[in-house]
Order: C-alpha cells, then structure tokens, then sequence
C-alpha cells in the first residue's frame, strides 16, 4: 500500500463514523429541552348562579399569552344565544352573528380577509333592518345606509376604513334633508 492511500484510509476512518450518525433534527440538539407542542383548551365563564355564559377556545403555548383558536360563544343568562364567532389563532374568522336579548338577530358580519368584500347587517330588536353596507374583514367601507324602525331612510354615506368619509345626507322624518362632508370621520362643512 502506497502512502497516499493509506492516508485516504485514514482521514476516511475518522470521516465516516460522523456522517453516518443520524440525527433528527425536529429535535433540540441534546441539553436543550424540547418545548412542548401547543394544545387547544376550552375556557368557560359562569355567571353568579353557575350558569356557563361563555364558552371559548384558547391556543396555549408554554411561555407565551394564550391566543383565541376556535369557536366563541356567549349566552344571556337566561340561556338564550347573544353571540356566536369564531378565530384562527387570534385573527377574526368565518361569520359572526350576535342577538338581542329577546332572541332577534342583531349583527351579522363576515371576515375573509381585506380583499373580500362582505355586507355588514344590523337589525333592530323587532327585527326591522337598522343599517348596512360593505365590510372587508369587519371595516366598514363603501356606502352604508342607516334606517329608523319604519325602515325609512335616515343617513346615506360612505366610509373609508371605517371612518365617514366624504357626502352624507341625513334625512329628518318630516322629509328635510341636510348633507354633512366627512374628512376621515371628522365633519368638515354642513349643507
């Protein structure tokens, strides 16, 4: 054997042995402790007589704030529904829906995501249409309309962001009507 190869051999037998050992590297390296994986919990809040009147799932991480994971659901005392929403590790999800105390859908929005446009509904508690107009992922933007209980028009604008931006007009029951310019929610000139 020449001394060339029996160099090789050598520096190969002092190679070989580490890139053979395998190691998985999901794992912390050793004496590093592993952190634990999150897990999902349900939190419920009681009234003073016992009663659940919320019910909420919580993402829960070692060393960190629990976040909102799942659904979140609130009931008046007397078990009736007064909301109904739900989360993706703490962003608003899905349609959200809440009701007045006589059991009468109140609000109902959807949240998609800022380039989805969705309506935002309002309900008076006799049921009669309050309000409503478009939302991105629950900020008000475009033209919304606002309604006395008759279901009359009352207000017509626009928002930006969920700020009253630029021409509304407001309509008085006896038929007058004044129009108000908004700059990013602040009223800027009366017509």
């Amino acid at each position: 054997m020449n001394i060339r190869a029996l160099v090789t051999l050598v520096v190969l037998a002092s190679v070989l042995p580490s890139c053979l050992t395998q190691r998985n590297l999901d794992q912390p390296p050793p004496g590093v402790a592993a952190r634990p994986e999150p897990r999902l919990e349900a939190s419920r809040d009681k009234d003073a007589d016992g009663r659940v009147i919320r019910e909420r799932f919580l993402l829960v991480q070692q060393d960190e704030k629990p976040i909102a994971h799942g659904a979140d659901v609130g009931w008046y005392s007397d078990g009736k529904k007064r909301f109904e929403r739900r989360f993706a590790h703490d962003k608003p999800t899905g349609t959200w829906r809440t009701w007045h105390a006589n059991g009468q859908l109140e609000s109902e929005v959807e949240f998609g995501g800022p380039d989805k446009e969705t309506t935002m509904r309002f309900w008076y508690q006799d049921g009669h249409l309050s309000a409503e107009g478009p939302a991105r992922d629950g900020s008000r933007c475009g033209t919304w309309r606002f309604y006395r209980p008759d279901g009359t028009l009352r207000e017509e604008g626009t928002y930006v962001d969920s700020q009253r931006d630029g021409v509304w007009s407001l309509r008085e029951a006896d038929g007058r009507e004044l129009r108000l310019v908004y700059a990013r929610g602040v009223i800027v000139e009366r017509r």
